[in-house]
Parts: C-alpha cells; structure tokens; sequence
C-alpha cells in the first residue's frame, strides 16, 4: 500500500513537472504622425511557450477598423529573439555599439546595432533599463528607426529616425 502511495506522488509530480506554462501578454500601441496626432493602433498579442514565443500584430486604423495581422515567431534567449521562419537574428545582444544585419522574411535586408541601455519617458512615466537600437533598411528608403525593449524583448517604441518614408512613431499605452 505504502508503495502504490509513493507511486501515485511521483507520477503526479511527474505530470506537474512536465506540464508546459503558457504565458500570453497583450500590448496595445498608438501610431502617431509627424505632428504627434495619432493616427492608428496596433495590438500584440504575445504567447510565450518555453523559448518559443509568437507575435500576433494586429494593426487598426484610427476609427478602429483590423487593417492587417502579421505573426511573427521566435526563438527567446537572454541575449535576444531570433526569427524562427529563416532562423535569423531579429534582435540581438552581443556588446554596446555592436552591429549585425538582419534579414526579414521578405528579403528586405537591415543594419542593426545595439546602442545599450536607455531611459525612456512614456506617459508621463519613466521606464528604465530599456534595450536600444538602431535600425536601418538597406535599401532605396534607408529608413533609420530606434527600437527601444524591456527586458523580455517587448517593444516599447518605435521611433522614426529618418529616411524617404513617412514618419512614424509607436508607443507602447499601457
């Protein structure tokens, strides 16, 4: 009896050990213009499963209406995330001002450095220990923006630096 009682503990201790934690996270984001109106959200709906993690974006115009969604999946590490679909490097921390190109799933290539960490004020709240970088399309647009990310890789903003494209800036609301 005792024994069938040892066996059930560990079995069930087992199960508990093995089971997988799901965390799920949602981000809501304004899109502003150059005159710092708004004109659109986004929503990332973020599922985090062991070191995988998938990015559902969903982008809303101003009155509210879905305009498109994007999944994107990773691969979490301590030092970034990297882009499951062509196992690249999306962002990447290896030392302040190191530099690295990154490669989307559409082709487009970018130049990505690392700049450290910085302080950012939101919503009349100041976030620290923020993960900067810079990020530059290399192509006809050479669009040049800085992401800014906590510290599990969660965008908090997306400012447009330059670049023939209109201007942009993302923030995170919550």
């Amino acid at each position: 009896m005792e024994i069938n009682k040892l066996l059930l503990v560990f079995m069930l201790s087992l199960i508990f050990v093995s089971c997988k934690k799901e965390i799920k996270i949602t981000k809501n984001y304004n899109i502003f213009n150059e005159d710092n109106v708004i004109k659109g959200f986004l929503q990332n709906k973020i599922t985090i499963n062991e070191t995988k993690r998938v990015d559902t974006v969903i982008r809303f115009s101003k009155k509210g209406i879905n305009l498109d969604t994007v999944i994107k999946k990773y691969i979490i590490s301590k030092s970034g995330l990297k882009n499951l679909t062509n196992n690249s490097n999306y962002i990447f921390i290896k030392t302040k001002d190191s530099c690295y190109n990154y490669e989307d799933v559409s082709k487009k290539l970018y130049d990505v450095c690392y700049l450290g960490k910085h302080e950012l004020t939101l919503n009349k709240k100041r976030i620290n220990n923020l993960y900067k970088f810079k990020v530059t399309h290399l192509a006809d647009d050479g669009v040049s923006k800085y992401l800014f990310f906590d510290e599990n890789f969660i965008l908090i903003k997306n400012e447009y630096k330059s670049g023939y494209a209109p201007y942009f800036n993302i923030e995170v609301t919550e």
